[in-house]
Parts: C-alpha cells; structure tokens; sequence
C-alpha cells in the first residue's frame, strides 16, 4: 500500500489525486502536473519513487492505485534525465498495459539518450519478449515525436531484428510493423532473411510481399493475391474455398453448413497504409 506519509508535499498530492481521464498516447491532453503542483528538480527523486510504487488497489484507499501513472506523466513533463533509467526499467511491468502505455510515452519525452538506454534494454538477455516489444514501440513513438532522432531509432529496431532466430515470432513481428511505419526501407534485408527463417508472425505486418508494397519496394501488380495474404489470412481463404466445395458438392438440401470465423480477411495492406 503506499503511504502518504513517505512522500513529501506536493507529491503526496497525486497520490489522491484519482482516475487518469486522458489518454496515453496524447501527452498534449495530460493535466500540467509542473505548472499545477508547481514540481520542479527538487521533486524528481519523490517522483521517481511514487513511479517505481507496486499499483494494487486498495478499497481504503482507492485514488493511490493512479498515483504511480501521475507521477511518470510529471516525470515526462519535467524531462529530468535522472528519471530516464528508473523509467525504462518500469517496461519489465509489461502485464499493466496502462502504466506501460504511460511509461513509453513519458520516455518519448525525454533526452535523445533514451533510445540507447532501450536499445541495451531490448538486448539484455533477462529482459522478456513481452517487455522487449515494449522497448521496441517505445522506439517507435520516440522517432515519431522526435523526427532529427529516426535515423538512430531505425537503426536500433534494425539491430534488434538481427536476432530474429532467436526471438519469438510474435516479437519480430512487432518490431517489423514498426520498421514499416517508420517507412524504414534500410531495413528490407533483415526483414527479408526474418520471413525467409519463418520467424515472422505475420498477422500485423502482412506477407513479405505485402511489407514490399507498403515499403514502396515494389508494387501490388507485382505479386498474386494469394502472395499478399498472411499466413493467417491465407488459412482463411482455403477454409472458404473448402467450405464453397463442399456447399456445391452437397447441393441445396445441406447448405446450412456451420460457416463461422469465415469473415472476409482483414487487409494488412491497407492498414499499413495508414
């Protein structure tokens, strides 16, 4: 349970402070925790230690199960360096989607020493796949909002993808759908050896035609429909296909056959276009 009494004020303030109401990915949107509560270099050390708090919800005490969140917003706001280590070690919480969510976009806010901090982070052998794929969005959204900082971020998403064969499918997945947001084309050997390995869950990126496409490598005339479907999408189609044989096989008389999860697939291709 955290204890107010071992924060001193203002920063005991967030601690019943209560519900987030806006969104993580919308840092515009956050409540101005430095003009509001009037933090400044003198709270950072408190901050960090409200951030680091375990979030376990108490009925006595309720709004504490926030305060951790508000106090990684005002780290990101306050743009303290000293927060940044403490910060990307909170991505080992990866089952708490929302203070996750909160801790990537606090480091975006950071200084340019971020990305190496994620990058040693990714690569440290104890570090979870779930944790990494974290680390890796998080490389992402710091490229996004800092556009003179892409090039090292591509590199490093790049660098993380070298170790497809020894990463999870689901995970070089991840980190591909990010390379082709970041339209990352100096990436397209790595991500070719990845999908020639069939260590690529291909149901967010899309087949490695599909990446072509949407990398500007090559164009959807270049390939047959069946090429730009996923792994998962393909499955699809042939169970369509099957289940119309079957139909036209058996005639009108048992053609109340069960046909559910046959939706037409999803388009990756115009999903990543977006």
């Amino acid at each position: 349970m955290i204890n107010r009494k071992d924060y001193p004020y203002p920063v005991s303030k967030l601690i019943s402070r209560g519900r987030i109401k806006t969104p993580a990915l919308k840092p515009e949107a956050w409540v101005n925790y430095v003009d509001h509560y009037g933090f400044g270099e003198m709270e950072v050390p408190s901050l960090i230690g409200l951030a680091l708090e375990e979030r376990k919800f108490n009925k006595k005490q309720p709004n504490s199960f926030y305060a951790p969140i508000h106090a990684v917003r005002a780290l990101g706001q306050l743009g303290d360096m000293a927060a940044e280590d403490y910060l990307v070690e909170l991505l080992d919480r990866h089952e708490d989607d929302d203070l996750s969510e909160n801790v990537i976009m606090a480091l975006t806010m950071l200084s340019p020493r971020v990305p190496a901090l994620l990058a040693h982070y990714f690569h440290r052998p104890s570090t979870l796949p779930e944790s990494c794929s974290r680390a890796a969005e998080a490389l992402y959204l710091f490229a996004k909002r800092r556009p003179d900082q892409r090039d090292p971020c591509v590199q490093m998403l790049t660098d993380a993808l070298r170790g497809y064969q020894r990463q999870t499918a689901l995970l070089n997945g991840f980190i591909i759908y990010y390379l082709i947001k970041l339209e990352a084309t100096v990436a397209a050997e790595v991500i070719a050896q990845a999908f020639a390995a069939q260590q690529v869950e291909d149901d967010l990126t899309g087949s490695w035609a599909s990446v072509q496409v949407a990398l500007g490598l090559a164009k959807e005339s270049d390939f047959t429909e069946d090429e730009l479907l996923s792994a998962g999408d393909r499955a699809l189609d042939q169970r369509r296909r099957a289940v119309k044989t079957q139909l036209t096989l058996s005639g009108p008389s048992k053609q109340r056959i069960e046909t559910a999860g046959l939706s037409s697939s999803y388009s990756i291709l115009e999903h990543l276009k977006r």
